[in-house]
């Protein structure tokens, strides 16, 4: 009888666990995209604020510079006021959230104490990571 016992209370812990565990990732994730949003937002108010009735010549393709394609000149550069930069941080932070996802999905598999879905986030971690940090090696 007691075992039984035992295991219902385990089973209520775990299904009151989950629920704090999915919403910090709901929260994570929330955050994270209105921060990143709104950092898009004020970088095309401030692109269309400065470059107004400027005309694109859409057949010619000049590529862009390298401060706008290394995350480090990214950031630094965000940070220092370039407007292309602090757009391009925004789109860097809205690709950042399914890699803190992963990450923090790991992290609670890992309190649960579940080896098998702790190993196999921990793959696709390392799959993003890969792919978001050195798009050359795959």
């Amino acid at each position: 009888m007691s075992d039984n016992g035992a295991r219902v209370e385990k089973i209520k812990n775990l299904k009151n666990q989950k629920k704090p565990d999915s919403a910090m990732i709901v929260m994570v994730m929330m955050v994270s995209i209105i921060v990143s949003i709104s950092v898009v937002f004020v970088a095309e108010v401030l692109y269309l604020m400065n470059h107004h009735g400027i005309v694109h010549l859409s057949h010619v393709f000049s590529g862009e510079p390298k401060r706008l394609e290394d995350i480090n000149l990214i950031v630094s550069t965000a940070f220092q006021g370039s407007i292309k930069s602090l757009l391009q941080f925004g789109v860097l932070l809205i690709l950042i959230n399914p890699i803190v996802r992963v990450a923090i999905t790991a992290y609670n598999f890992k309190r649960q104490h579940n080896k098998c879905y702790v190993v196999i986030s921990l793959m696709v971690l390392v799959v993003l990571l890969i792919s978001f940090f050195s798009p050359d090696f795959i």
